[in-house]
């Protein structure tokens, strides 16, 4: 085979191999200047995309060879709240200020019931979980973290379950039959541009500066910095469907 066919097969198998390795999200770096955080995030919706979701350190991985040298940089889709120091429950709504309420104090932090007393958790640990639906809360006993609970609860039920009041209280802990489970609560004080669910919190750093507003990769590292720096922009198309094992990865 010639080399110019024997490089194009290569390039055709690359490109399967990453529509298959990233769930049916598409990744394309932008040859155009670096931007803004904000100018990207236009940019990327001009091509019907965002800017990007990481989920596990496999994503980090791939964009980082997207970036293609050393010391390049590209922003991603992480950025700080406006409403940072609000907790919610998985349906959006601001919790309830009410007595059982959990002491949240961190940037991420999910929260499950536990010896019947509400505990704040990091997000991304595994453990039973508790849906709801129109008639009914329902224990399930699987143990995934608080995003793959969500969208399990999602696709089978509403969604995870929300407690606004002593008595929907204690039906969870009626149901829950003394196990630890999570609850529909969580406080984070940065968003995903697209909205999608991560607790990939690895590898994060503050800049020298002490800025934190917006997230950019540098190498396979997470920093956090000023908005209006400018980086490389990768944009991403589709969302993470399901989450499925690869090694100790989740793809």
């Amino acid at each position: 085979m010639d080399s110019p066919h024997l490089w194009s097969l290569l390039l055709l198998c690359l490109i399967f191999h990453l529509t298959l390795s990233t769930e049916l999200r598409k990744f394309e770096r932008l040859s155009v200047e670096k931007r803004n955080w904000k100018n990207g995030q236009t940019a990327c919706a001009d091509k019907n995309g965002h800017l990007v979701t990481l989920h596990n350190r496999y994503d980090a991985q791939l964009i980082h060879k997207l970036i293609n040298r050393p010391g390049a940089t590209a922003y991603l889709g992480l950025h700080e709240k406006k409403d940072a120091h609000q907790s919610e429950w998985s349906n959006g709504v601001e919790m309830t200020k009410w007595t059982t309420e959990a002491n949240i104090t961190y940037e991420q932090k999910c929260v499950a019931i536990q010896n019947n007393e509400w505990r704040e958790q990091p997000c991304n640990e595994t453990m039973y979980f508790m849906c709801y639906n129109i008639s009914a809360y329902q224990l399930i006993e699987q143990k995934k973290d608080w995003c793959e609970a969500r969208l399990y609860c999602r696709k089978h039920f509403t969604d995870l379950v929300s407690i606004n009041n002593n008595n929907q209280n204690d039906e969870a802990l009626r149901r829950g039959a003394n196990r630890t489970f999570w609850i529909g609560l969580k406080h984070d004080n940065y968003q995903w541009e697209d909205g999608q669910c991560s607790t990939f919190r690895e590898g994060i750093t503050i800049s020298a500066a002490g800025h934190k507003e917006c997230a950019h990769q540098y190498e396979d590292n997470v920093v956090l910095d000023r908005c209006n720096n400018t980086h490389n922009i990768i944009c991403m198309q589709g969302e993470l469907q399901h989450f499925k094992s690869c090694g100790n990865l989740t793809c």
